[in-house]
């Protein structure tokens, strides 16, 4: 007798991960973690991700059952015996920290403020969606009446969100199809971007099914057949070095108070220090693991999507972030202000493209070096990760749009080498 009628715009859906601080060094001795979770599927794709991703070594994580709301749940972490750390939806936190203004605004006051205390004990980092989507509809919320109310269908018509609905709707459907529910150790999370809808699939089935896809759908993209199947000899990698990477002294003075974007990590200077305030962020995961090699706290990354992806981090910092990207000296200023902590010095190499007609690009920095030195490959296809690196190449070649049939944006140099190759219908 009830039906929804609309969707609001969807919430953070990831989730955050929170360490108790009096518990650290008890985690490096032992090198054991006790994470309080009873999500199989927060434990089954965590576990791996959290081994490599933390700054310390960790050899035995273990999950451990608990319930309650968010208030209970981090107040238990605080108080619990056993658990060093909690895995909370990152919606849920922010809607807590920061309550909507009004009447009833008081009402949830006292929670906000024990809640910001709480998390003063706490490290944490939010959780990435590659290595850990989230539960289907997660950070979704939506309006349910009864049957026959069309006055109250028009009001809400202003605040729905077809894409945020749309999403949770092919969520659900791709977990129905692997049975399921909340038991299942399985995430799914689409994100819809101006470049196309990227999707996420982790997880293991109750068939024994290994769950492990990172997908980019674009609707109304460059038509296929402007791309012929592409032979190996007609591809060019790139993925030797072009450069050598040299340090630049830099006085570290001026990061002080400033939260710190990390482009890769060559870019982080040698026995730089942080403090627990400032906030630590980086393109990817691969730049996350080995900056936790280094012994570097990671508050969450980019996904590899460019870094034209929010942090979204204001709620639970409790501030405005103040960010400063660490990249090379030829970096082109994008969304944050940048500092070179590294020069690119050109290697003595020569690139054989004859015949080459395929081109994947891993930086900005790569194409604009071969641009320089073989102008003909304007005339070839071209492809690269999203963010700020297909922006300068559309700029480049006069493309205006994601249309635009010499150039496509792919998740990764395989999924691109795939579709190229198997001409395959499912990419663009």
């Amino acid at each position: 007798h009830t039906e929804i009628i609309a969707t609001f715009p969807r919430a953070d859906m990831r989730d955050v991960l929170l360490l108790r601080k009096d518990r650290w060094q008890k985690v490096i001795d032992s090198k054991k973690l006790h994470v309080l979770s009873s999500s199989p599927r927060r434990a089954y794709n965590l576990t791996p991700f959290l081994k490599e991703h933390l700054p310390t070594e960790i050899q035995e994580i273990e999950f451990l059952n608990i319930r309650g709301n968010i208030p209970t749940r981090v107040g238990k972490l605080l108080k619990s015996e056993e658990g060093d750390a909690l895995i909370l939806a990152k919606a849920a936190l922010d809607r807590l920290l920061d309550p909507p203004a009004g009447k009833t605004a008081n009402e949830f006051m006292a929670t906000a403020k024990q809640l910001r205390l709480d998390l003063d004990q706490c490290r944490w980092m939010v959780l990435p969606l590659s290595a850990n989507p989230a539960a289907a509809a997660q950070g979704a919320l939506a309006i349910e009446i009864k049957r026959g109310r069309d006055e109250i269908k028009k009001i809400f018509e202003k605040v729905h969100c077809e894409k945020t609905f749309q999403a949770v709707i092919q969520e659900r459907k791709i977990l129905s199809g692997y049975g399921g529910g909340c038991h299942q150790k399985i995430g799914v999370s689409l994100l819809n971007r101006d470049y196309g809808q990227v999707q996420f699939l982790r997880g293991l089935t109750d068939a024994g099914e290994v769950l492990d896809s990172k997908a980019l759908h674009v609707e109304n993209g460059p038509e296929k057949s402007q791309w012929p199947v592409a032979s190996e000899e007609q591809i060019q990698r790139g993925r030797e070095s072009l450069f050598d990477r040299v340090p630049l002294t830099i006085d570290q003075s001026r990061f002080s108070g400033r939260d710190l974007w990390v482009s890769r990590v060559s870019a982080w200077p040698e026995g730089l220090g942080v403090t627990d305030e400032q906030k630590i962020w980086c393109a990817g995961v691969k730049t996350w693991r080995a900056l936790a090699s280094k012994g570097v706290w990671v508050h969450g990354c980019a996904e590899s999507l460019g870094e034209a992806e929010e942090t979204r981090l204001e709620t639970m910092a409790g501030r405005e972030l103040s960010w400063l990207k660490l990249t090379h000296d030829r970096g082109i200023q994008g969304a944050y202000p940048i500092v070179a902590t590294y020069e690119l010095k050109d290697k003595e190499l020569e690139w054989d493209i004859a015949g080459k007609k395929y081109f994947y690009w891993m930086s900005a920095s790569r194409f604009l070096w071969a641009k320089q030195r073989y102008p003909e490959i304007l005339d070839a296809y071209h492809a690269s990760g999203p963010g700020f690196t297909a922006g300068v190449i559309r700029k480049t070649l006069g493309l205006d749009d994601l249309k635009s049939g010499r150039f496509r944006v792919y998740l990764d140099e395989k999924n691109w080498i795939e579709d190229i190759t198997q001409n395959s219908p499912s990419a663009q």
